[in-house]
């Protein structure tokens, strides 16, 4: 296809809008008879509208009408979409289009190799039903604009081999859903109706609960019935496409939210993801069973959320042995007081999804090893006493009975999340781009805008990453048990952020689901000083100099935070001691 580079007098615009008609006498002459609508479609927008974004979805629907074959569709709409996200972050948004049609015609290149592909549509085919796809070469792509496919020397093979990219593999043949199962890092298509159907069920039990349960409530589950239902109430679909301002979730192959999350692009809200995680669990067996195989010493305790404890005299959880655990959720029901386990050892391997393993995310990992730092350069030997001091967070299990339900809340510790789904479906909400109004409002009322609350239903395979100080709540139908394996992670690029969560839940502690005050003053002092050893080390940039100085500036102010805290717990007791001896004396 002919895409000659645009002369530094060109508009970016006008050069894309002066390239429709090749492409389209291309698409034409290779599928036959096309239809003019979706290229007319696209200059009209890139004319009225100026925005580059909308040669994106003007592309996507000539694809849709014209393109070579189902599969090629397919392929295309992931390397877009990659190099959609991928590019975002250049400084001149006009050049966005303009390298993305360039990436695309490295596609073309490597899918027009020969090989045979099914049509769409029958209206479109020749009388064999197949096109050979073969064609000239393209000119030299930039390196930096071509898509992240391997290369492959054909002229140095003795013998001809078809090598293809490692998510391109020969498809003629396939029925439509093996074609999509058999894709590695294809684009996820988000179910949205199932979505709504998913909430409407729950919501509507809920709401029949609330009618009949006492007012106030008694139980801890009574008390999230109301909390839920208002939320559920409100929650509609997040926007996921259209101009960046616009965009509450990204739903991504693993390509493109990798590319998001190392470039350091700031989100909006939730990435949703397919298949990132490495571990695949056995076929002839449910997770769920295979998790608790894995496990040992099933005499241990764990704590568990039980809906049916008392309102608000007792806590809402209570302690059980992980055989008991066992036996309730791979034989038993739960009915109206469903358990909630929400901190589980994970003894799974390999379970971190595989767009969050760039360096970016391994602040949480280099804060355990300067914690357990024994001054060797060995592999570790820290003490047992330093051991027993550090929480595993980097990684474990969630396990619900069906109908357990978990209300607005932080993650501690100023700590970002991610939680794949390994069996059944779960409901994941949050409150989409709260202001910093809301969000006052919220931790000092627990009052929030029902018209940003956002929810999406996940299913088997699915991974939700959402950052540091995500409003987010979980609902489940009733039913069969559900099994998430989650983790933390801290960005580099984000040690301001950590920070301003972190001293906000210090004042607020009620906003979070873990005790803050105890752990905080750690966490805190290790971030600050690997972030100084990175400036002695002078990767200030690997940061960013603008975060660097904000977080020294928010340092200053948990270390007064933390004055305070401690002058008045050491003044809260002399009055008790002081009002004892006085006790003893009268005696």
């Amino acid at each position: 296809m002919d895409f000659p580079v645009p002369c530094k007098n060109d508009s970016a615009l006008e050069w894309l809008v002066s390239r429709v008609p090749a492409f389209r006498t291309e698409l034409r002459s290779t599928v036959g008879t096309g239809q003019d609508c979706a290229c007319e479609r696209m200059r009209d927008e890139l004319l009225a509208k100026q925005q580059p974004d909308g040669v994106i979805a003007c592309m996507k629907q000539v694809m849709r009408e014209e393109w070579w074959g189902y599969n090629q569709v397919i392929s295309e709409a992931e390397d877009m979409k990659w190099a959609r996200f991928l590019l975002r972050a250049e400084v001149d948004p006009r050049q966005s289009g303009v390298k993305t049609l360039l990436a695309l015609a490295t596609v073309r290149e490597e899918i027009s190799r020969p090989r045979k592909c099914r049509r769409l549509s029958s209206s479109k085919s020749h009388s064999s039903g197949e096109v050979d796809l073969d064609g000239p070469a393209d000119p030299e792509i930039p390196a930096d604009a071509r898509s992240p496919h391997p290369a492959h020397d054909f002229k140095g093979d003795a013998v001809s081999l078809q090598v293809l990219p490692s998510d391109r593999a020969d498809l003629h043949g396939l029925a439509e859903s093996e074609i999509h199962a058999g894709i590695h890092n294809a684009h996820p298509v988000h179910d949205f109706e199932g979505d709504a159907a998913f909430r409407d069920a729950i919501r509507n039990r809920l709401a029949t609960q609330l009618k009949v349960q006492p007012n106030p409530p008694q139980t801890w589950g009574q008390q999230i019935t109301q909390g839920m239902c208002l939320l559920l109430e409100h929650a509609t679909r997040p926007a996921i496409e259209g101009r960046d301002v616009d965009i509450e979730a990204y739903v991504l192959p693993g390509k493109a939210a990798r590319a998001m999350i190392d470039a350091g692009t700031p989100l909006r809200g939730p990435i949703i993801t397919k298949d990132e995680q490495t571990f695949k669990w056995e076929s002839d067996r449910g997770p769920m069973e295979q998790f608790f195989d894995r496990l040992v010493n099933l005499d241990r305790s764990v704590s568990v959320q039980d809906p049916s404890r008392q309102y608000p005299s007792d806590s809402s959880y209570r302690d059980m042995k992980l055989r008991e655990v066992k036996t309730d959720f791979l034989e038993g029901a739960r009915g109206d007081n469903p358990l909630n386990i929400l901190d589980m050892e994970n003894p799974i391997p390999l379970t971190l999804p595989r767009f969050l393993a760039g360096n970016d995310c391994n602040l949480l990992a280099s804060v355990k090893s300067h914690f357990l730092d024994d001054g060797s350069g060995e592999r570790r030997n820290a003490t047992i006493a330093k051991w027993k001091m550090w929480k595993d967070v980097e990684n474990w299990a969630l396990l619900a009975q069906g109908g357990a339900q978990t209300f607005l809340h932080q993650d501690s510790l100023g700590q970002a999340t991610w939680l794949t789904v390994q069996q059944g479906q779960v409901g994941f909400g949050w409150i989409s781009c709260a202001t910093p109004e809301e969000l006052r409002e919220w931790r000092e009322t627990g009052e929030f805008p029902t018209d940003k609350v956002r929810f999406v239903v996940l299913g088997k395979g699915q991974t939700v990453y959402f950052e540091a100080g995500t409003i987010h709540f979980v609902f489940r139908l009733n039913g069969d048990p559900t099994f998430m394996l989650g983790g933390h992670i801290m960005r580099w690029s984000r040690v301001d952020e950590f920070l301003e969560v972190t001293l906000n839940q210090l004042q607020y502690e009620h906003i979070t689901n873990e005790e803050v005050e105890k752990k905080a003053p750690v966490i805190v002092e290790l971030v600050h000083q690997l972030v100084q050893d990175k400036v002695r080390e002078n990767r200030a940039g690997e940061i960013g100099e603008d975060r660097i100085a904000r977080f020294y500036g928010l340092k200053k102010e948990f270390d007064t935070k933390m004055k305070e805290i401690k002058g008045s717990v050491q003044s809260a007791r002399s009055k008790k001691s002081a009002k004892s001896k006085k006790g003893k004396s009268v005696t």
